[in-house]
Order: C-alpha cells, then sequence, then structure tokens
C-alpha cells in the first residue's frame, strides 16, 4: 500500500512488471500441477513381481504408457530398450490430453495391493471390541453392529467411508463380506463403483445358529435372496459392458474419420481388451456353522449355475472347527463341508486357514481352491496363525486379508508385516527357518498372489507386462517430516558400517546388504509407510484416490491461504472433481504470484 499510494512511476512500473512475472509463473503452476488422473504415460522406476520371491525395480528411466480407453499398459520399455522409443513417443502422440508424469529419483510406480477378505460392515467399529475370541466377539459386537444395515442410509454412510478408506490405503481391488441385506449390500456395490475400486461383493447368507434380530427366516429364503443380489450385479454389469462397447465403437469411427496420425500399436493387442466389470458378485456363507446343509447346497448350486466365486471362513478358531464337527458330524473335515455343498472348486477362496491339516490342505489343493491369510485378526480374535509355506508348499495360491474389524487396520501393508512375523512365530514354534517368509514373498501375496486368488491373475499385479490393468500405486518412498518414518541419506546403511569398522578402510560393496539407494527406501516404505506416502491410486488407468488430491498444496500464509481455503472448500462442494483441480491449480499459483510480489516490493519499500 505505501508503494501504490507514495511510490514513484519508477517503482509502479517494476511492479507491474513483476505481476506480469508472477502471471507466467501462474501459467506454469496450471500446467505442471495438472491432476495426474489425465496421464497417459510414466517415466520412472516400476516394481515387479515376476515370481514368488522376487523383486525387481526398473530403471528411473523407465516409461510405461497406459492405453486411457481400456485402462491397460500399452508398452513398457526400460533404460536398455532405447530402440522402443521412437514408437512409444508415436503412440503417446496419438492419445487425447497424453502427458509424461516423471517420477522423483525417490518415487516408485509398484502394483496395487489386493484385500482379500474384509468385512465393510464391520468398518462402522474398526479399532474397538478386540478384547474377546471369535465366537463371543460375534455374538457381542459384530452381529448388533450388522443388524443396523437394515437401514439403508446408515449402510449407504458407512459403506462409502470404507471403501474410501481403503481405497486411500492403496486397496485396489477388495474382496468384501456384506450384510444379509440385499438393499444394502447393493450400496456397497454403488460405492465400488462411484469410488472406482475393483471389488468382489456378496451379501451373507445365514439361517442358522444366529440371534432371531439377525438371521434369514429359511434356507430357501437366504439363497432366494442371495441369487437376486448376484443377478441384479450381472445384470448392472451387461448394461455397463454394452454402453462401453457402443463408446469404443464410436471413438473407433471417429478416429478412422480423423486425418492420419502417426502410428500405433494395433488395438487388438494385449492392451486393447475391454476391461473386465469393476465389482463381481461372489456367493458368501457367512461360516458352515451359521448355514444349514440345506443353505450350503443351494448356494453351491447357485455358484455353478452363474459361474461365480465363493468367499467364507475356513478353520479360524479352534472352539469354531469343534463346532463344525458336532454340527456335521458325517463330514471329514471343516474343508469337506464345503467340498459336499459344491462351495470348493477353482473359484472359491477361503479366509484364515489357520487350523487345517494336511488332507484339508489336500482336499483344498484338489479342488483348486485358494487361501487368504489374515495375519492381524488371526493375532487377536483368531487366537492363532497359519502356516502360510505349508499351503505354498502344496501349491495352493495364497492371499492377504485386513480382515476388518477383526483386524483394526485396512492398509494391507500393515497385514504385509503382520504375515512376516506371524510365520517367523511359526517357523520358531516348528523349528523350521524356512517356514519364515521374506519381504519379497510377502509382497508377492499382497499383490499378484492376491490377484490369483480372487481369479484376476492375467488382469492385476503386474505393470511391466502389456496387457495387464494399469492397478497401481504412485508411491513416495522418502520419508519425512509429513510422513510416518524418517529417511538419511548421509548415514551408513545396514551393514556398511561393520564393515567399515573390520579393517577402517573397507569399501561399501564388502557389505552384502548394499543397495541401491531406491531399493532401501521401498524397504523402508513397506516397514514404515502408510497412505501418506500412497500419492496417487490408480484402478483401470483412472486416478481414484491418493495422497497428493486437490488441496494438497499448501502454499503461503495468512489471510490469503484461509481465502483459498474457503473458496475451494465451496467450489469442490458444487464442481466435479477435475474443475475443483483446476481451481486449485489457479489457487495455488495466484498463491505463489501474491507471495512472491509481497517479498519483492516490501523489500524495495524498505
Amino acid at each position: 500500500r505505501r508503494i501504490l499510494v507514495r511510490g514513484s512511476p519508477t517503482t509502479h512500473n517494476a511492479m507491474f512488471q513483476l505481476l506480469k512475472v508472477a502471471a507466467l509463473a501462474h501459467a506454469a503452476c496450471a500446467f505442471v500441477w495438472t491432476p495426474p488422473r489425465e496421464a497417459v504415460a510414466f517415466r520412472g522406476a516400476v516394481v515387479s513381481l515376476p515370481q514368488l520371491g522376487t523383486v525387481t525395480i526398473s530403471s528411473p528411466q523407465s516409461l510405461l504408457v497406459v492405453d486411457r480407453a481400456t485402462g491397460r499398459v500399452a508398452i513398457t520399455v526400460d533404460v536398455g530398450e532405447p530402440a522402443k522409443y521412437g514408437v512409444v513417443a508415436a503412440f503417446v502422440a496419438t492419445l487425447p490430453r497424453s502427458r509424461v508424469v516423471t517420477l522423483t529419483p525417490t518415487q516408485i510406480l509398484m502394483p496395487g495391493l489386493v484385500d482379500g477378505h474384509a468385512h465393510a460392515p464391520q468398518h462402522s467399529f474398526a479399532g474397538n471390541g478386540l478384547d474377546l475370541p471369535l465366537l463371543e466377539w460375534l455374538e457381542t459386537y459384530t452381529f448388533p453392529a450388522e443388524a443396523a444395515f437394515a437401514d439403508v442410509a446408515h449402510a449407504r454412510r458407512v459403506y462409502d467411508a470404507a471403501v474410501a478408506r481403503h481405497l486411500r490405503a492403496g486397496s485396489t481391488t477388495v474382496s468384501y463380506f456384506g450384510t444379509i441385506h440385499r438393499a444394502a449390500t447393493l450400496e456397497l456395490v454403488d460405492a465400488c463403483e462411484r469410488r472406482g475400486q475393483r471389488a468382489h461383493v456378496g451379501k451373507v447368507s445365514m439361517d442358522v445358529n444366529a440371534p432371531a434380530y439377525y438371521v434369514e427366516a429359511s434356507a430357501d429364503a437366504a439363497a432366494d435372496a442371495a441369487e437376486t443380489f448376484c443377478r441384479a450385479v450381472l445384470d448392472r454389469n451387461d448394461a455397463n459392458a454394452e454402453a462401453n462397447a457402443k463408446a469404443q465403437a464410436k471413438a473407433k469411427a471417429k478416429a478412422k474419420a480423423a486425418p492420419p496420425a502417426a502410428p500405433r500399436p494395433e488395438d487388438e493387442g494385449p492392451h486393447g481388451r475391454p476391461a473386465p466389470p469393476l465389482v463381481t458378485p461372489t456367493v458368501i456363507p457367512r461360516f458352515a456353522p451359521s448355514c444349514s446343509a440345506r443353505l450350503l447346497a443351494r448356494l453351491g448350486a447357485l455358484s455353478a449355475t452363474l459361474d461365480l466365486p465363493v468367499h467364507t471362513h475356513l478353520s479360524e478358531n479352534r472352539a469354531e472347527c469343534e463346532w463344525v464337527r458336532l454340527l456335521f458330524p458325517g463330514a471329514k473335515g471343516y474343508a469337506d463341508v464345503y467340498r459336499v455343498a459344491g462351495l470348493l472348486h477353482r473359484k472359491a477362496y477361503f479366509a484364515h486357514c489357520c487350523h487345517c491339516d494336511a488332507a484339508e490342505r489336500g482336499l483344498v489343493r484338489t479342488g483348486g481352491a485358494g487361501v487368504v491369510t489374515c495375519p492381524t485378526s488371526n493375532f487377536v480374535v483368531g487366537r492363532a496363525q497359519c502356516d502360510v509355506r505349508a499351503w505354498l508348499d502344496e501349491g495352493v495360491d495364497v492371499a492377504l486379508g485386513t480382515d476388518v474389524a477383526g483386524g483394526w487396520s485396512t492398509s494391507v501393508l500393515v497385514a504385509l508385516r503382520h504375515v512376516i512375523v506371524a510365520s517367523r512365530i511359526v517357523a520358531e514354534r516348528d523349528a523350521d527357518p524356512r517356514k519364515a517368509l521374506t519381504e519379497p514373498e510377502a509382497l508377492y501375496l499382497a499383490t499378484r498372489g492376491g490377484a490369483a486368488v480372487l481369479g484376476l491373475a492375467d488382469e492385476v499385479g503386474d505393470l511391466t507386462t502389456p496387457g495387464f490393468l494399469f492397478d497401481a500405486l504412485l508411491v513416495e518412498c522418502a520419508g519425512s517430516e509429513h510422513a510416518a518414518y524418517d529417511s538419511f541419506d548421509d548415514v551408513p546403511h545396514p551393514g556398511a558400517a561393520a564393515a567399515a569398522v573390520s579393517n577402517g578402510r573397507a569399501p561399501q560393496s564388502a557389505s552384502p546388504h548394499r543397495r541401491p539407494r531406491l531399493a532401501r527406501l521401498f524397504e523402508q516404505f513397506l516397514w514404515n509407510g502408510d497412505d501418506r506416502n500412497i500419492l496417487d491410486v490408480y484402478v483401470a488407468g483412472r486416478r481414484v484416490a491418493g495422497a497428493r488430491t486437490p488441496g494438497s498444496f499448501s502454499v503461503g500464509g495468512g489471510a490469503m491461504s484461509a481465502v483459498a481455503s474457503r473458496v475451494r472448500a465451496v467450489w469442490r462442494r458444487c464442481a466435479p472433481d477435475t474443475a475443483a483441480a483446476w481451481l486449485d491449480t489457479a489457487l495455488v499459483g495466484t498463491t505463489c504470484a501474491a507471495a512472491v510480489a509481497a517479498l519483492v516490493l516490501t523489500t524495495r519499500a524498505r
């Protein structure tokens, strides 16, 4: 104000020149901070898991191109394949609004996490009621909480929050239990589609051994409700597929009518396949004790008729296993109950599996089913641990599950850490060091293992093979004051100090622990990271969540930041995400310009 009122013409001219520079800076901000949802190409390090126990991190100069029409990986080029760069550039040029996102040296692209077992309604009391073993826990906490989902409005509110929380934690695919309420479980399907999360969703079926306020009237009523739910989701998927096919046909016709562009890979290549439905309906008998033999048989027939996955529990708790033996005396074991009912097959997967002996493991393997180990809830509610190595030795696919709310966290990263700890306990218990899982093995279970269990082995879990869906996380691996941990580049890494001390001059290469910086930071993220490190979450090439959301850039302070925050909040309530993001960009640029102008002009005034 002093300059405007008392300043000379020369000072005024300098001020206006500075504002012109600030306007250019604003434009630059608008370009650099365009939301990554429009990106189709990424340059940076990419994590791949070619097989169990092996993790590779590509060069930071790697290029990964996503076909936005199908959401699939189109081309991947590592630094060792320069001959492909021309093809890549031509392909990127043909895609609308394409741009390259260049990762920093501490960032990495990794496959999205797969949560093989979670109870969406139990998100309403996650972190509470972890003081009881399984059967008492169900009666005291779970059944009352789930009964409340007869209220569809309550279900809508909780399910939207649950899906959003799982996405922010990096779970691009989740297999959810609903409740016995068909309408409420359809709200869960709506939440997954609205938020963009890939999911298996099922209405829970249970007709016996449950409280009168939370049980279905009969086996036939329960099975009929399950069939109605599954057919409703399948019909919705068919309608969506038809609409997508029409849109793609229209886009191809428009492309043919347009002038010839640079050559691009054939549309009928692996990346040209249409994406599968976002939500797959699932048949869910809660567990054998809560289902009559007739209900189990009808659900088995439903799964066979509609060719649907089966998702249920198996051998979580010793008291539960003993109860099953009393209820089904003619069965050879817990797994045999499901086999007899037609529920043990190649599309079935079972949560927990802590007390299965060799015979039951063989039965599951023969049926082609999968296993979801839930180490967090196994510690707390199940009071046992799964011998994961025994299942892997049988050739059975194994996934990780959070099992909210038996597990208190929606993060598969927490389950990853706990499965390593649990496996070490099992190894010590059985005096067999081989049973301890390594970090690469646990990460495989959290990604490709989960994809295999859910029947998505050829669709998700790999970012380096063209044709796979781009379900991915962009992760900031370095710790900071804004993360849950710190990273120090000037501190010798583990093993180096010991080697140096041995003779005072030993090179770091003498240490077997020496690894590239990004690999060490990625290990830190696996053990310490959380949703604050997950900047972007992509499902089928579309950004659906992440810590780097519109409004996450905070520049400046005082009244300007307060006004910007207020305007942004109002705008985001009435505008779509893209418009809100552009406004956020403008506000950031304006705040930058104002801050620079104020600093320079104040200095000149002094």
